[in-house]
């Protein structure tokens, strides 16, 4: 499933979509018309095919931040491009909030991917802002780019510098900043968000009190969904596996 090239950036001056749309407009960067948004999305696809196999959650996100954090040639090509597409305008300009609050799509998912859309959100407030609440079916990978040193984006795990985020399958919450300016660079498994959860809702069994970072188990089941072409569409399995430490 190859992602068409659409038409390029949303205007700052672009008002927010209405009250019954909750994510912006499936439209892509032209990657024609940005060589920085190309060779973001290269390093992106270098990043893909890194972690394709891994679920994600707490364990992901302790691995990222070990492995892949602030120093390692990918997050530091994935900041650089990223700040350098919001200089340009084709990152994060379609306003959610004003300015201070801000997303765009760069690419939706395909199978030069490996099926992640890749997504941009600014967020800028000293004080604890909250943007909108949603849910990941699938989990989410979050770059956090630091455009102010202070910033921070508060993940399930609790706040986050440089460095990364990973909610898993099923979790939800409003996304936080505090500190400054960043932005969340995102990776959706299928492209998948939901807007349907509410605050309170249950969260999923890997982050209660009998699965979460406090008291880690290790070789617990994991539904995890798997993503392959078949007949030219994209397929959707579920398969069931022991989940243990990176």
């Amino acid at each position: 499933m190859a992602a068409a090239v659409m038409n390029s950036s949303i205007p700052l001056t672009a008002t927010a979509p209405p009250s019954s749309t909750n994510d912006v407009p499936p439209t892509e960067v032209d990657l024609t018309a940005h060589p920085t948004a190309q060779h973001l999305v290269s390093r992106c696809r270098d990043f893909f095919s890194q972690v394709e196999d891994l679920t994600p959650g707490h364990q992901l996100e302790a691995y990222l931040n070990k492995n892949y954090g602030p120093g390692n040639p990918i997050y530091e090509d994935l900041c650089n491009s990223t700040r350098q597409g919001l200089k340009e305008g084709w990152v994060a300009n379609f306003e959610l909030d004003g300015a201070k609050y801000r997303r765009s799509k760069i690419l939706l998912p395909s199978a030069e991917n490996r099926f992640f859309s890749i997504t941009t959100v600014y967020m800028e407030s000293e004080e604890e802002y909250s943007g909108q609440y949603h849910s990941h079916p699938y989990g989410e990978i979050n770059c956090v780019v630091q455009i102010d040193k202070t910033a921070e984006l508060k993940g399930m795990q609790g706040w986050q510098g440089a460095g990364w985020t990973s909610p898993g399958p099923g979790t939800h919450h409003y996304p936080e900043v505090r500190g400054g300016a960043l932005i969340a660079l995102f990776f959706l498994p299928a492209g998948r968000i939901s807007y349907k959860a509410k605050p309170g809702d249950p969260q999923p069994a890997s982050i209660s009190s009998t699965y979460g970072h406090s008291q880690l188990k290790t070789g617990h089941p994991v539904r995890s969904a798997i993503h392959k072409q078949l007949n030219g569409r994209l397929v959707l399995r579920w398969v069931t596996t022991w989940e243990s430490l990176l």
